[in-house]
């Protein structure tokens, strides 16, 4: 509660507040009572495409993959990333091998799921990786089966990557992409991840050109800027008058 008052203050002391996502700024202006002063810019991601990986690192990839369609994800391994999800539908997907790649408290007991679920063979960790972004040419479908979200940049590097994506169905993602951009899945349920997996292969030549529109037009580092100088101007503005 004195966490919470101090922060409604400290936000109070600013002329403008500037969020994430509109869902976001609908909470914020609820909580804050300011309804004209509270706006969001999507973040952008400015990508090196000039990155790629080693030719062991892309070895080890290929060799991997060699026998099955690749689902790969890039987030913290914390519960509320729904990793385990997608270990739980790997076991609904023989033809399909899981790339995870970050760290967190959940990684050992990931590990242990995969196992009790028959799939440890088709789950590779590959823990922390500097410029995660370069392994997402070598994944056939990108999965985001959080429970929750702010706006995940690993979303927008799939994007940027032509990458076909599932998501889980939650309001703050829904906000920024259709279904007709990406296949949404029921929050925790494995056999809707599963089938959303199989949807999104199927129809990757579609989802692939509507990820690469989706990033040039909305999610690119200019795009962004566009939307914080839309935002000055706008205060700027009120100030003024």
């Amino acid at each position: 509660m004195v966490v919470s008052r101090l922060w409604r203050l400290f936000l109070t002391r600013h002329d403008y507040l500037v969020t994430l996502s509109n869902y976001a700024a609908d909470y914020y202006r609820r909580w804050t009572g300011r309804r004209e002063s509270v706006g969001y810019v999507y973040n952008g991601r400015v990508i090196r495409f000039d990155d790629t990986l080693s030719t062991i690192e892309a070895s080890r990839i290929d060799q991997f993959k060699a026998n099955y369609r690749l689902v790969g994800a890039n987030a913290s391994l914390i519960r509320r990333k729904g990793l385990d999800l997608l270990i739980r539908a790997l076991a609904e997907l023989p033809e399909y091998a899981l790339l995870l790649i970050g760290r967190g408290e959940e990684g050992e007991r990931l590990r242990q799921l995969a196992n009790e679920c028959g799939v440890a063979e088709r789950c590779l960790f590959l823990g922390y990786c500097q410029k995660a972004h370069r392994y997402l040419p070598y994944v056939d479908v990108y999965a985001l089966p959080s429970r929750s979200e702010g706006f995940p940049l690993s979303l927008i590097e799939a994007f940027a990557y032509h990458r076909p994506v599932v998501c889980s169905d939650l309001p703050s993602i829904k906000e920024i992409v259709s279904d007709n951009e990406v296949v949404f899945f029921k929050r925790e349920d494995c056999v809707s991840l599963a089938q959303a997996i199989r949807k999104a292969y199927e129809g990757r030549g579609i989802l692939s050109d509507k990820a690469g529109e989706l990033y040039q037009r909305c999610f690119t580092g200019p795009a962004m800027a566009r939307g914080y100088l839309r935002i000055y101007e706008q205060v700027i503005s009120a100030v003024r008058v």
